[in-house]
């Protein structure tokens, strides 16, 4: 296996939660490979919107997804709930 991708549809938006490549197969277009393949099948579900979220440390994932034409969008705020610290 190269890589792999997790996608969900909750009947507006498309969420591209998870893009993994084997860090010896990385820098040769995988990734984006496996975002257009998400795109494609998020789109045929009807999403009018896709998303992602990425830490803003992930350079890499920041790259590659900036070079599938996704942007940044900076007007939200990431909101969680966590029962510890460490969680």
């Amino acid at each position: 296996m190269i890589g792999t991708a997790i996608a969900n549809y909750d009947g507006r938006r498309g969420w591209v939660n998870r893009v993994a490549v084997d860090p010896d197969c990385r820098a040769k277009g995988y990734a984006g490979v496996l975002i257009a393949e998400c795109n494609k099948f998020l789109e045929n579900l009807g999403a009018v919107v896709i998303c992602a979220l990425i830490e803003d440390i992930n350079y890499p994932s920041i790259t590659t997804f900036n070079k599938a034409g996704f942007t940044a969008e900076k007007k939200y705020i990431y909101f969680t709930k966590r029962q510890s610290d460490e969680a």
